[in-house]
């Protein structure tokens, strides 16, 4: 789930679903399903930064389990360094069982 710059190893235009892009007031980014790794995973890209990273399954599952107090920690993070050292502790609270 690692972010990283948009670069090469992008498959070409052809070979890729439509784009799907999600905004509102705060944020935006382009969706499209990747298949150039072993199988399918989605490719977000904030429209913001460029910045963009992949999630499998398995990810996009856990995504699901994940409580609201976790996003509200992610967002906090993303604003406040502090709020990100703190983070990693509480991580694993956030999670239903």
């Amino acid at each position: 789930m690692a972010a990283r710059q948009r670069g090469s190893g992008v498959a070409p235009d052809k070979y890729r679903d439509p784009d799907l892009l999600i905004e509102n007031e705060y944020a935006g980014v382009r969706v499209v399903r990747d298949s150039t790794a072993n199988g399918s995973r989605l490719r977000v890209t904030s429209l913001r930064s460029d910045r963009e990273t992949f999630l499998d399954p398995v990810a996009l599952d856990l995504l699901c389990h994940a409580r609201q107090e976790f996003w509200v920690l992610l967002a906090d993070a993303a604003r406040d360094p502090e709020a990100w050292r703190t983070l990693r502790l509480e991580f694993r609270n956030h999670f239903q069982t």
